[in-house]
């Protein structure tokens, strides 16, 4: 039996092996076949969706192009799954031996004409171990880094807004201080308990999606449904607890931004609870959806070993600069302050986030959310049953740039921030 179609018949019946295949360095070069091809890419997108995965799924997925045969085929090639890893490592080792005899062949052929330099004959040969271990990473070349960073002082010199192109909050008045977030930064955001924390990661993703960003999002906290809604419920303008008191246009407005989220490049995943299991989606999103910015609401809820809360929480946030750099993308991840400030009345510093103190050296970026006992404007306790609520943006640290602070307001009717006026 071919190896490609018992793998594909195996993943048919246990789609774990997508997870592994992604983790080993299997890519769709690899198969023989354009329909084998398309069946994995096809098999990576259901699974990186978090979509039930047998025939019927693929079918739906792939329309006309379903490779009826093929499939029956890889079926019957596969009756169990006990065979899928075996199966996986031959399909990758035949792909690298593919990919290696034409590179051993150049070497051969130099050394045979005599036309290589000692130095350009061990270039071959490094390039001949790289292939050898598709699982990992393979550094950019100096010149295409090289391009990258010119590329980046250009755009900041061109006299466009420093920000576009960037990851940002969509507060304009606190983006200009902070400048925009980058593909290699690892953000923290973090604020007290309902002060807004989750309101403000789902009004940055949707704010990144309208710019033109592909979003995942791992809510840990709430359901992938309650972040649809309220993407769309901030940008009508509307409050979902009591949508039968809001006016018919901004209703309309609320339908038509979920129509417009459901053609956005938009994931979100409410099932992830596990620190192993959002590693390994995040593997399956940087192979298949390439994101340009995750989101995680919120770092304390995912379950990591670890013996007391200190030692789980130093483990996750740790844990998050490998997880970036497997994303290849900006990742932005909301955390809980401990109650010092809100005790003491004052702003936030970076020494206190719940649980641990690894995030202040581990985050490229930290962000916090404050909502002042008073009201500095009005010099009056707020309300805890009004509406809208004074709040302040602080950047407590940034490596490469500048701490930032702009005053906002929290619009509770509607869960947003809104430039304070």
């Amino acid at each position: 039996m071919n190896p490609e179609q018992i793998f594909i018949g195996s993943c048919l019946l246990n789609p774990q092996l997508i997870d592994l295949a992604v983790q080993d360095g299997l890519t769709d070069s690899m198969f023989t076949t354009t329909e084998r091809r398309e069946l994995w890419l096809a098999l990576l997108k259901l699974r990186t969706e978090g979509k039930h995965i047998d025939v019927s799924a693929l079918y739906l997925a792939m329309g006309s192009s379903f490779p009826l045969e093929e499939i029956s085929q890889c079926e019957k090639a596969a009756p169990t799954s006990a065979y899928g890893k075996p199966s996986l490592k031959s399909v990758i080792e035949a792909g690298i031996l593919r990919q290696v005899k034409p590179a051993i062949n150049d070497i051969a052929s130099k050394i045979d004409d005599g036309e290589a330099s000692y130095e350009d004959i061990r270039a071959s040969v490094d390039n001949v171990q790289l292939l050898m271990q598709p699982s990992e990473s393979q550094d950019e070349s100096l010149d295409d880094i090289l391009d990258s960073a010119v590329a980046f002082v250009n755009e900041q010199l061109s006299g466009e807004d420093a920000t576009k192109g960037l990851i940002t909050t969509g507060i304009d008045s606190f983006d200009r201080l902070a400048g925009g977030i980058q593909s290699h930064e690892y953000v923290v955001v973090g604020a007290r308990t309902s002060t807004g924390k989750s309101s403000f990661i789902n009004q940055m993703a949707g704010h990144n999606l309208r710019n033109g960003k592909r979003v995942a999002i791992f809510t840990l906290e709430t359901s992938s449904k309650s972040v649809v809604l309220q993407m769309a419920g901030q940008r009508a303008g509307v409050n979902l607890r009591a949508l039968n008191e809001e006016m018919p246009e901004r209703v309309k407005k609320l339908q038509e931004g979920l129509r417009l989220l459901r053609e956005k490049p938009l994931l979100v995943f409410d099932h992830d609870l596990t620190l192993d299991r959002i590693e390994a989606r995040c593997r399956l999103l940087a192979a298949n959806f390439k994101p340009d910015v995750v989101f995680i609401d919120y770092l304390g809820l995912i379950k990591a070993k670890g013996d007391g809360a200190y030692e789980r929480m130093t483990t996750l946030s740790k844990a998050m600069i490998p997880l970036r750099k497997t994303l290849g993308c900006a990742m932005v991840v909301a955390a809980q302050l401990n109650r010092g400030n809100e005790k003491e009345n004052r702003p936030p510093s970076r020494t206190d986030f719940r649980d641990t103190g690894s995030i202040e050296e581990d985050a490229h970026r930290i962000i916090a959310i404050h909502r002042p006992k008073d009201n500095p404007i009005t010099n009056i306790e707020q309300d805890i049953n009004g509406s809208n609520f004074y709040s302040e943006l602080y950047q407590l640290k940034l490596r490469d740039g500048n701490l930032a602070h702009a005053p906002v307001n929290f619009n509770a009717r509607h869960t947003c921030f809104e430039e304070l006026t």
